[in-house]
């Protein structure tokens, strides 16, 4: 690998989201860093502030779509966390609010048909947005009971679900319906991160190591390896 270009951004990045030449960062203090990298030699940042404050050590999420970008934080509110919600037009960087309600928004992830898909601390739901409107539905939730989510993947109509203490979920996520269990893995630890390659999802998992997982049949997921000596892995790609 050869570096052909950088730009320093001040702070850390708690996301990102890339589409055509823009790359999306959310930052750990809410706002949302554009950068274009049509010329990857030269690339250019423009910086959107915070619509939401967030707390410090809660999550900052983006996910880019065709039209807009959609951005999430939350915010402690007196013994409760509120997560908020927000639409970015690509166009114009108006930003619409969307939608505040009581937890944690883990992941966001766009559908190839346009629709957003949220991972929140009880479950997932599908949500059809109209951001002219400022409007969305939610066109359907799955919870995971004490499952505790924190990472979603998508491949094609397939939402992959990595949780903090039941391990695995495949999920069928239509693009008019909401989410339809398919199977499930229990795993020997937490799944901290995790990515898809073929029908192959790779997980980093605490001590157990690098898991690979075959969700072939995606209602009969299951563990195919584990290297325990890549116990110190913190993320995978």
């Amino acid at each position: 690998p050869r570096s052909t270009g950088s730009l320093e951004i001040a702070g850390s990045v708690d996301d990102m989201d890339v589409i055509d030449t823009s790359v999306y960062l959310a930052r750990s203090n809410g706002s949302l860093a554009i950068i274009d990298v049509t010329d990857p030699a030269h690339p250019d940042a423009d910086f959107l502030a915070a619509p939401v404050q967030p707390n410090q050590g809660l999550p900052v999420r983006v996910a880019a779509c065709e039209e807009a970008v959609y951005l999430s934080a939350c915010v402690h509110s007196g013994f409760e966390t509120y997560a908020h919600l927000h639409a970015v037009d690509r166009s114009s960087l108006a930003v619409v609010d969307l939608d505040s309600r009581q937890g944690n928004i883990e992941d966001l992830q766009c559908t190839a048909g346009g629709k957003l898909a949220v991972l929140d601390n009880w479950g997932l739901s599908l949500r059809d947005i109209d951001v002219a409107q400022g409007q969305h539905t939610v066109l359907g939730y799955g919870e995971f009971n004490d499952a505790k989510p924190q990472k979603l993947v998508l491949v094609d109509d397939l939402a992959i679900v990595g949780t903090r203490s039941h391990g695995l979920f495949t999920v069928r996520l239509p693009e008019d319906e909401g989410p339809e269990p398919l199977g499930t893995l229990d795993l020997p630890d937490l799944l901290t991160h995790f990515d898809i390659e073929s029908d192959h999802p790779f997980s980093t998992a605490g001590d157990p190591g690098l898991l690979v997982i075959d969700i072939s049949d995606p209602t009969a997921p299951h563990l195919v390896a584990t290297m325990p000596e890549l116990h110190n892995t913190s993320d995978v790609a």
